[in-house]
């Protein structure tokens, strides 16, 4: 795993390159449809996964002072935006803006949400960031939601002609790749009914290529995959425990998911220039 030094100092170095490379091969396939080559997971590595979503500690709120959560999230945010510039390049053939901005709003508090929605915004909760307990774990919400972005899932779910999250006046989708139901993020001001429906607005596969974007961004921006994801195992414990499910049946079951993450992060460490791999379906 390179050190996050010579992440960051060799990210500037690679962008034009790997730009370059990616984004003639991009809009080439853009007829036929670009994805990546997902990593595939073992029965075993799925059960070693459920074994350590069981032994996880109980979900708490972060002992770190209200005040530090703006601060964090700008920060984190400031250090995962440039080496997501070349995936802008590349996917979008522009630069990303993105917008992340923290709901402090009582609704915001109360709530362990993120999202994505449109012109490249993300949204936390600060309910969310209390339940984070280091950069590392805000970096992984984060840099999952710039996935979707880069991805261009938002598009493809309007194309889709997602019903809830057009009622609602907005797409959005599930934020972080491990939570329950307390974590799906919803149209703004949409109704219990319109809510429900909007959980769905990203498909299994699109949940999948966003957790492997992000532990690439997360590498790029020299912050080790590994042990971002311990946000999501604590919530994956908690949605256990309380015995939540329903919405999540077109989502990857945490222990798959934990599985696939560990899975991208072996396949990060190996990859001599953190480009992440492309496969194309017809």
């Amino acid at each position: 795993m390179p050190q996050p030094g010579a992440v960051r100092s060799g990210a500037e170095r690679r962008r034009k390159a790997w730009t370059s490379r990616y984004l003639l091969a991009a809009v080439a396939l853009a007829g036929c449809g670009t994805q990546h080559a997902l990593p595939s997971v073992t029965a075993e590595e799925v059960r070693n996964a459920a074994q350590t979503i069981a032994a996880a500690p109980v979900l708490t709120a972060s002992p770190r002072d209200p005040v530090q959560d703006g601060p964090m999230l700008e920060r984190v945010t400031a250090r995962l935006a440039p080496p997501a510039e070349p995936f802008c390049d590349a996917y979008l053939g522009r630069a990303c803006a993105f917008q992340v901005v923290l709901d402090a709003s009582p609704s915001g508090a109360a709530t362990m949400s993120a999202e994505a929605s449109g012109a490249g915004r993300i949204t936390v909760s600060t309910g969310m960031l209390r339940a984070m307990a280091t950069d590392d774990e805000t970096a992984a919400v984060v840099a999952h939601e710039m996935g979707h972005h880069l991805a261009g899932h938002l598009a493809r779910g309007l194309a889709r002609g997602s019903a809830a999250g057009i009622a609602a006046g907005s797409i959005v989708g599930a934020v972080i790749p491990f939570g329950g139901l307390a974590a799906w993020a919803i149209g703004q001001g949409a109704a219990e009914l319109g809510a429900g429906a909007a959980r769905l607005a990203f498909s299994k596969e699109e949940e999948r290529e966003a957790d492997y974007l992000a532990v690439y961004l997360l590498a790029r921006a020299g912050y080790d995959p590994a042990p971002a994801a311990s946000l999501w195992v604590r919530l994956a414990r908690r949605d256990r425990l309380s015995g939540e499910a329903g919405v999540l049946d077109r989502h990857p079951s945490d222990p798959e998911r934990l599985a696939a993450w560990r899975r991208t992060v072996q396949e990060v460490r190996a990859s001599p220039d953190l480009v992440p791999r492309l496969s194309v379906t017809r």
